[in-house]
């Protein structure tokens, strides 16, 4: 943010021929303004500010994608695992009909 030298700014409209009274006024009323007015090392600070959270975020992503791949590799190798022994309760659930039905 820009400073604004008050002191000077309210010498400089009395010199215009301004009362104390309207200098004042008129000086916080460009102070306000002022401060809520960014400067380019504002904008700089934020711009460095904004780089450094994409680059967390970048990071925090890369992290999530890895979790993720690593789940989803997981979750297959339980669904095969699964695959397989449905398979084999259907196989043995023919074999023990098929006994049942020879035996009598």
């Amino acid at each position: 943010m820009a400073v604004l030298d008050t002191h000077k700014t309210v010498k400089k409209f009395i010199a215009l021929g301004f009362t104390e009274d309207q200098a004042e006024g008129i000086t916080d009323a460009i102070k306000e303004q002022n401060d809520s007015v960014a400067t380019k090392g504002d904008l700089k600070m934020i711009k460095t500010e904004i780089g450094a959270l994409r680059s967390e975020m970048n990071t925090e992503i890369g992290s999530l994608r890895s979790e993720m791949n690593t789940e989803i590799g997981s979750l297959r190798s339980e669904m095969n695992t699964l695959k397989w022994m449905v398979g084999l309760v259907c196989a043995l659930m023919i074999l023990m009909i098929s006994l049942t039905l020879t035996a009598k």
